[in-house]
């Protein structure tokens, strides 16, 4: 009896040109460096976020901090707490390279301070107020371009004391 059938849609049943051109652009490298980036890193049998350490522009670097933030917080919510905790690292360890500010139109603008407020929610997520504050404590306003982040650093500061 046959209980299930299941298809790997990706490139089998699927043409993904558009999506990896799609992300190449948003990016901002060559579509076909970020395809032959992308099929090394999976031919090499490595995981598939590796692509995006190896595109070495100010985008590529936002994007993979920003995925990186998102997973761990989504991680942390779902009470993994060393995948979020090591997300969280990676994430501070990529921001680094990017300038306290995001240029304007960047799709993903986010700066080392930005991945900083992601760690006070992880932190807070995970139950432990005291890593949060910690992670907030020289965070200030003026960092934050938007209204929306400047009040999500007030409310999760507020939550972790």
């Amino acid at each position: 009896m046959i209980r299930a059938v299941v298809f790997d849609v990706g490139e089998c049943l699927v043409d993904e040109t558009r999506e990896y051109g799609t992300w190449a652009d948003w990016l901002g490298v060559p579509r076909h460096t970020f395809a032959a980036m992308f099929g090394a890193v999976i031919a090499q049998g490595r995981d598939y976020r590796e692509t995006f350490q190896g595109l070495r522009t100010d985008a590529s670097t936002s994007a993979y901090a920003q995925m990186l933030c998102t997973l761990a917080y989504t991680a942390a919510r779902g009470g993994h707490r060393t995948e979020a905790l090591a997300m969280t690292v990676e994430a501070r360890r990529a921001a680094a390279r990017l300038p306290e500010t995001a240029p304007a139109g960047r799709l993903f603008p986010i700066s080392p301070a930005a991945v900083d407020l992601y760690a006070v929610g992880v932190h807070w997520a995970l139950g432990d107020a005291g890593a949060a504050l910690e992670a907030g404590k020289d965070l200030r306003p003026a960092q934050f371009p938007t209204a929306e982040r400047k009040a999500r650093l007030g409310t999760d500061m507020a939550r972790a004391w």
